[in-house]
């Protein structure tokens, strides 16, 4: 005699314990996770607030001759030659309170050709701190970006400037 297809009513006890007992851990989790996300969340928007600048800052560090330092709101101001074009460029880091960030414009021969917001969550003008060492030619950059629950994270970062001249 054959057997027919179906499940056998132990099979059938099995599997909705097995069913049952994964369920009751996804429940359990669910809180946790919920918790979770909202942290995991502001510290990925911290993260990629703090990576963006150091994009920005580093793209103009590299292409910098010199650095001047200026007063608040501005933190300074990388500068490079063109050679190519003929321009003299400026980029100018400097503290927009109303939007609470770090923000950078952009000159081509005293002339303004873009401005840009940095990075986000720059609670306060101090969060930012540029240091300027002529003898070495190097800038210190310190950035605190925050989170509204209140996560903030310090990035340092440190350029050297190529030499000047073509």
């Amino acid at each position: 005699m054959r057997r027919q297809g179906g499940f056998t009513l132990i099979e059938l006890l099995v599997s909705l314990t097995i069913g049952l007992m994964l369920l009751s851990l996804l429940a359990a989790a669910t809180p946790i996770l919920l918790r979770l996300s909202p942290r995991l969340s502001e510290k990925l928007t911290v993260e990629h607030a703090l990576s963006g600048a150091a994009q920005w800052l580093s793209r103009d560090a590299r292409r910098a001759q010199s650095f001047e330092p200026l007063e608040p709101p501005a933190y300074g101001a990388f500068e490079w030659e063109d050679y190519s074009a003929g321009e003299r460029y400026r980029a100018i880091y400097y503290y927009q309170p109303e939007t609470k960030s770090l923000w950078r414009r952009l000159e081509a021969d005293g002339e303004e050709k873009s401005t840009s917001e940095v990075a986000r969550g720059i609670l306060r003008a101090e969060d930012v701190k540029f240091e300027w060492s002529s003898d070495a030619r190097v800038v210190k950059i310190e950035l605190t970006s925050s989170g509204a629950r209140g996560y903030s994270q310090t990035t340092r970062l440190l350029f050297r400037l190529r030499a000047q001249g073509p």
